[in-house]
């Protein structure tokens, strides 16, 4: 179970849910090392940050999607990694993992296509979006993370996504800002 670390808001708890959902997944999903992936604190900021900026419909679709899939038995975090794969290093992709990881739809794909076009607009504006860690190790793009994360996501919580996105420029500066504030 994850730690919370802001919970006074409705908002606040809504977004723990979310968080707990995720941390669960993430907790099932090894590294290449066999360790778990990610530690508890930088995990909580960087999903906080990013769920902060979305409306109340929008996270409770989202949460939705979390619950549907893991009684489904897929691993939504999985598969967003495996997505990502896709645009990383597609050989591995294709050679491992393309038989376990669903289709993308077309009309998914261009609703993602559109809303990372414009993050990836709002993000050139906003410092402190690194893809190199201190340790210098290259971490995927900005732009392949976030088509990785969305295609995980059903197409109403896509449609609610563009819609909070599009309605302020400035989300994501915010996000970075509550991320900072855990």
């Amino acid at each position: 179970m994850i730690r919370f670390f802001k919970d006074a808001t409705d908002n606040d708890k809504l977004i723990n849910s979310i968080i707990a959902e995720e941390w669960e997944m993430l907790g099932q999903v090894q590294q290449a090392q066999g360790t778990p992936a990610g530690d508890e604190r930088t995990f909580y900021a960087k999903r906080y940050g990013w769920l902060s900026g979305f409306a109340e419909d929008t996270l409770q679709s989202y949460l939705s999607d979390l619950r549907i899939s893991k009684n489904a038995g897929i691993n939504m975090i999985a598969l967003k990694y495996a997505y990502m794969m896709q645009k990383t290093d597609y050989a591995y992709f294709d050679d491992n993992l393309r038989k376990n990881v669903p289709a993308v739809s077309d009309s998914k794909k261009e609703l993602v296509a559109q809303i990372v076009a414009k993050l990836v607009e709002y993000q050139r504006s906003v410092p402190g979006v690194d893809t190199v860690t201190a340790e210098g190790i290259k971490m995927p793009s900005y732009e392949a993370y976030m088509l990785g994360e969305l295609e995980t996501y059903t197409g109403m919580t896509l449609k609610l996504i563009k819609r909070d996105i599009e309605a302020d420029a400035g989300i994501l500066a915010k996000m970075k800002a509550a991320e900072a504030s855990v």
